[in-house]
């Protein structure tokens, strides 16, 4: 609600937007705080908005989020149009030049890269990159051995979903959703996107496009099709799945090869234990909240 109510005063050009998005600028919630770097678009109070710009890119920057990605782009997108030197002739962010230059060696090379075009502006002269590499997170060999067959997602309403997951084709992804499922951290998450005859979408933490685990997860396109039933992760560009799944509610073969399918809806002809998981499906609404997930091995 906050994001939406900020992006219409932005979008009205109300006088208050600055005020609202500065203080947004230090709220958790990586959407948010997206939407309020966003809605300063075009400001020139730069004594105003640039320390709280700053001071937002320094504490998500410090969390090591993967998932920090698409704030923190959003706010040096703005610093980027504060850059210029101001009719004093110095740029606005000429005491910040030492705290970007930390930027260059950040663990996301495309934060690095947008780092190096703001100093590029300030300084008159651009510095190469030289970005953190991190390896992805890869499941154990342990974990691989003992993924189970079967994951029962249960709802708040009764409902329940069995999902059987594809360890041949997506071993990565299925072992990244019982490493998550097992630590609890799909509990009470709920499904915030429904499109009809489209997909269901949940699992994050803040229930929109911009939270979810801290770390990115690598595709694994194999050759499975998104057909009614399959289950998908949700990215939001290549190698971008932080946790959060899709059903998909009819087939969707534009959705093939460009996200990894790593279950599908398991049916009683399949599994007698499992009953209405097409139905339950169905019947998602937006809101609809997964109380746990258990493993039959």
């Amino acid at each position: 609600m906050r994001t939406e109510a900020l992006s219409a005063l932005a979008r009205m050009r109300s006088s208050a937007v600055t005020d609202l998005a500065v203080r947004a600028l230090g709220s958790k919630d990586y959407q948010l705080v997206r939407a309020a770097a966003i809605a300063l678009q075009g400001s020139r109070q730069s004594d105003v908005i640039v320390g709280p710009l700053a001071a937002a890119l320094k504490r998500m920057t410090a969390e090591g989020k993967d998932t920090s990605r698409d704030p923190r782009l959003a706010i040096l997108a703005r610093l980027k149009e504060l850059a210029p030197a101001d009719a004093s002739g110095a740029s606005p962010l000429a005491t910040y030049v030492d705290d970007l230059r930390s930027y260059l060696a950040d663990f996301d090379p495309t934060v690095a890269s947008a780092a190096a075009d703001v100093i590029g502006i300030v300084k008159g002269t651009r510095p190469d990159p030289n970005p953190t590499r991190r390896p992805p997170e890869q499941p154990t060999q342990d974990e691989l051995r003992s993924l189970p067959s079967l994951a029962e997602i249960s709802f708040d309403d009764g409902g329940v979903i069995c999902i059987g997951l594809d360890a041949a084709d997506a071993p990565v992804a299925a072992a990244r959703f019982v490493k998550l499922a097992g630590a609890h951290y799909y509990d009470n998450l709920t499904f915030h996107r429904v499109v009809p005859l489209f997909v269901i979408q949940g699992g994050s933490p803040g229930a929109n496009e911009y939270t979810g685990a801290a770390r990115y997860l690598r595709d694994e396109l194999g050759l499975a099709r998104h057909t009614r039933g399959a289950v998908g992760l949700s990215t939001r560009g290549r190698d971008t799945g932080d946790g959060q799944i899709f059903f998909d509610l009819i087939d969707q073969p534009r959705l093939n090869y460009d996200y990894t399918v790593f279950a599908r809806i398991v049916t009683p002809a399949q599994r007698a234990e499992c009953g209405r998981g097409y139905e339950v499906m169905d019947g998602v609404l937006d809101g609809a909240k997964m109380l746990s997930i258990t493993f039959v091995r």
